[in-house]
């Protein structure tokens, strides 16, 4: 790694929560930790880190999920 590398920020970007169901293993053990730790790691060795998420509104499996739930009763 160059010198100049260690000084700029590292930018990591968690994947987007996403409302697939119940709660499952997977919410504990998926992306959410793997980049928290990355992020802590980076830290531990002096370098600056942006560690963010958001959210995406336009995916459509939740809405199609919905449907098939409603209709399926």
């Amino acid at each position: 790694m160059r010198a100049s590398d260690r000084t700029r920020p590292a930018v990591i970007v968690e994947t987007a929560p996403t409302p697939n169901g119940d709660l499952h293993i997977g919410h504990l053990a998926g992306p959410f930790p793997a980049a928290d730790i990355h992020a802590r790691f980076l830290r531990a060795r002096d370098r600056p880190v942006v560690l963010s998420t958001g959210t995406d509104d336009s995916r459509t499996y939740a809405p199609a999920a919905q449907r098939r739930h409603t209709c399926a009763r």
